[in-house]
């Protein structure tokens, strides 16, 4: 038994792979630009993880992810028991 080509078929695929591409390319070129050395984007100099020392060395970014985490984990928590009740 053949299948019979359906072009609304076709045409709603690459529609969703296209919008999956523009969505997730920004998110791609971000993380290997993270890793270069130079302070601009257009200009790749090395690869380096000097960017990612700077990070986790500032002390306000780690009170910022620590209260993040705690915040979640109370909302996770709080859902959690109204959810079941």
């Amino acid at each position: 038994m053949r299948r019979k080509f359906n072009m609304t078929k076709l045409c709603e695929r690459l529609f969703l792979a296209s919008v999956f591409f523009f969505l997730y390319l920004p998110i791609f070129f971000m993380i290997v630009f993270s890793f270069n050395e130079s302070k601009t984007v257009g200009n790749w100099t090395g690869f380096s993880l000097k960017w990612y020392e700077k990070l986790l060395s500032n002390t306000n970014i780690q009170q910022a992810f620590f209260f993040t985490i705690g915040f979640a984990t109370c909302a996770i928590l709080f859902s959690l028991i109204f959810g079941t009740i």
